[in-house]
C-alpha cells in the first residue's frame, strides 16, 4: 500500500516549527503565517528568485560573485507546468497563508529585506 502525503503551505511549514509542520492538511491558520512571518524578520536576507537578476545585490548582500554562479549547471529543461484558471485558484486558496508571507516581503523593497542595506 502506498502512503501519499499531502501538504498544504510547505513554505509556513517549514518556517513555522515541528509543531506546525505536522499539523493536517487544512490545519494551518493565519497566526502560523505571521508566525513565519516574525521569524523571516530576523533573517538578515530574505530575497527571491528573481532577485537574483540584481547581480550587484547578490554579491553585497551574501557574498556570491558572478564568476562563482554565473558557469554553473543549469537545468536543461524548459518545461513549464500551466494550471487552468480553476487549478490557480485552487491552489492559490489551499495556500493563501504561503502567499500571505510571500506578499508581506514581496511588497517591501529588497533594501529593507537585506539588512546589509539599512
Amino acid at each position: 500500500m502506498e502512503i501519499v502525503v499531502v501538504w498544504d503551505n510547505f513554505a509556513i511549514r517549514m518556517l513555522a516549527g515541528g509543531a506546525v509542520w505536522g499539523l493536517p492538511a487544512g490545519a494551518i491558520t493565519e497566526e502560523h503565517a505571521d508566525k513565519a512571518i516574525q521569524r523571516l524578520s530576523k533573517f538578515d536576507v530574505v530575497m527571491f528568485e528573481e532577485d537574483f537578476e540584481k547581480k550587484e545585490y547578490l554579491e553585497r548582500a551574501i557574498g556570491w560573485r558572478p564568476e562563482n554562479y554565473e558557469k554553473t549547471w543549469k537545468r536543461p529543461s524548459t518545461h513549464v507546468v500551466e494550471l487552468t484558471h480553476e487549478q490557480d485558484a485552487q491552489a492559490r486558496f489551499t495556500n493563501r497563508f504561503d502567499y500571505k508571507v510571500y506578499d508581506h516581503f514581496r511588497r517591501m523593497p529588497m533594501q529593507k529585506r537585506v539588512k546589509k542595506f539599512q
